[in-house]
């Protein structure tokens, strides 16, 4: 994958040309009959060219000949495989920003490109837009160009679990809320003591936490639960959650090297020697904005023996 070192699965590169016999022009059934022998019937696909797709875009967006408000016109086409796409334009003629539609050649219309490539990935073999793993999740990369244009543009989608998405950073965002969400230890990060005491079937205690600059200790709650600690601080809610060696998150387990850690998570924010404590490195991630994941280990080499995960 591209702009971030995550483990890779070797991809195939197919040499075929979008879903090979499943052409959106023409599509064969073979069938075997009585002899043996092999007989083909071919099933024609009707498609539109660019005169219809420009009818069916303005029918839909009430735009008629008469109407001196927009003008629609056919900006380029483009090509996700051998499947052809017209790419119109509607711009205001008293001012306002332009709009773009996608008209596929079933007469389809689209109003966002990930949409019409998601909608495309459904109906193809998927190995052939294989694009590596994340978090142990497959991802799919499409990309449709633009033909006979001085400039070719490109618009691209990620897939994972179904989902399309603009770009890489949106695509791992999208996946590592996916992940928390369905996480049962990961996804009680912010909930409130009673929630997740009912959710566990533990009791959170009363503790003393020390305070790391030496003035004054303070007090918490904190909550066992399958290994980790659960610590809410300054409220009722759930603010971190503490990973001791042996235990696995996101995908890794505590006791990994930083560079196995990295080498599933991807690029970190920081490695650097921890606050406090010099004789201890600290490998931090920040996902989505929201949540802190920090690794620790006695030196940049060595194995991991804890994290702690933050709602930020």
């Amino acid at each position: 994958m591209r702009g971030i070192a995550i483990t890779l699965i070797c991809m195939l590169f197919l040499t075929i040309s979008g879903c090979g016999s499943n052409s959106n022009t023409e599509k064969e059934n073979q069938r075997q009959n009585k002899n043996g022998q092999q007989s083909e019937t071919v099933a024609k696909v009707q498609t539109v060219d660019k005169g219809q797709a420009l009818k069916i875009l303005t029918d839909k967006l009430e735009v008629s000949t008469d109407n001196s408000d927009y003008d629609v016109h056919l900006l380029r086409e483009a090509k996700i495989g051998d499947a052809l796409v017209y790419v119109f334009e509607r711009v205001g003629l008293n001012g306002g920003a332009a709009s773009v539609y996608f008209v596929d050649n079933q007469g389809t219309v689209y109003n966002d490109a990930v949409d019409l490539l998601v909608d495309y990935f459904k109906t193809c073999p998927s190995e052939q837009y294989y694009d590596g793993q994340y978090l142990n999740t497959d991802m799919y990369l499409l990309a449709m160009k633009s033909i006979n244009d001085p400039e070719v543009i490109t618009w691209e989608t990620y897939i994972v679990n179904g989902k399309g998405y603009p770009d890489l950073d949106s695509a791992i965002k999208g996946l590592v809320a996916d992940y928390i969400k369905n996480d049962k230890i990961l996804s009680l990060l912010g909930k409130d003591v009673q929630y997740i005491e009912k959710a566990t079937g533990q009791k959170a205690q009363n503790v003393t936490i020390a305070d790391v600059d030496g003035v004054e200790d303070f007090a918490g709650t904190e909550l066992i639960y399958n290994g980790v600690t659960i610590t809410f601080f300054g409220g009722n809610k759930a603010t971190d959650i503490f990973y001791p060696a042996g235990t696995k998150l996101l995908g890794v387990t505590i006791g990994d090297t930083f560079e196995q850690i990295m080498s599933v998570l991807g690029t970190p924010l920081t490695l650097e020697p921890a606050p406090y404590f010099s004789d201890i490195y600290r490998m931090k991630y920040v996902f989505d904005g929201n949540l802190s994941v920090e690794f620790y280990a006695e030196s940049s080499e060595g194995k991991t023996a804890s994290a702690l995960v933050k709602d930020l």
